[in-house]
């Protein structure tokens, strides 16, 4: 029995589905189950917290059953309760390599780097949930783009540009349960656990 898994949203550029074909539903459900079941998410330390919440430029690695990686933008960062999970809106249209690996395999990284100082984070965890955004995540995702606006100008970036950086047509909700968090910061200490 083959299953198709959708995430649909129903938005100005049409209907955004995320689709599996050719596994079965129980299989693909238990196998995620035990890996949810055995992940131990850890809260995200105030470092990468105080990161996290500026001006950023955000990219979301997924991988495929190949163990081919694929990277896509992300916006509106959003650290749910006190320390966790993570949440964010992630450039994945309906045909991408992102959507399908979004929904097949749940292992998810995301790096945060800060243009004008190359301060980065990587964090590393699995996906909970993947849905359409919702009205205030978008707003997040607007307060977010005007703060990398902000940021990047400071180093030479005309803000005319910014806004063609996101395509809002393609945006997913994304919630990650953070395993392993890592300072990607350029130096000695880049690949140091936080």
């Amino acid at each position: 029995m083959t299953t198709a898994v959708a995430v649909d949203a129903h938005r100005e550029a049409g209907p955004h589905t995320l689709r599996r074909h050719g596994r079965t539903a129980a299989g693909d459900r238990c196998r995620l189950a035990r890996l949810r079941d055995a992940h131990r998410p850890r809260p995200i330390p105030d470092p990468a917290l105080a990161l996290i919440g500026q001006g950023v430029t955000v990219v979301a690695a997924t991988r495929d059953a190949a163990m081919r990686p694929h990277i896509a933008r992300a916006w509106g960062p959003e650290v749910l309760g006190e320390r966790g999970p993570l949440r964010l809106c992630i450039e994945a249209s309906e045909r991408s390599a992102t959507a399908q690996n979004l929904v097949e395999r749940p292992e998810i990284a995301a790096t945060f780097t800060r243009p004008s100082t190359y301060q980065s984070v990587q964090l590393k965890g699995l996906t909970l949930e993947v849905r359409p955004p919702t009205d205030d995540e978008l707003g997040l995702v607007d307060e977010h783009q005007a703060a990398f606006a902000a940021e990047v100008e400071k180093v030479g970036i005309q803000l005319r540009l910014v806004p063609r950086l996101l395509d809002r047509s393609s945006l997913v909700s994304v919630s990650i349960a953070v395993d392993e968090l890592y300072d990607q910061t350029p130096g000695r200490a880049a690949g140091t656990p936080l």
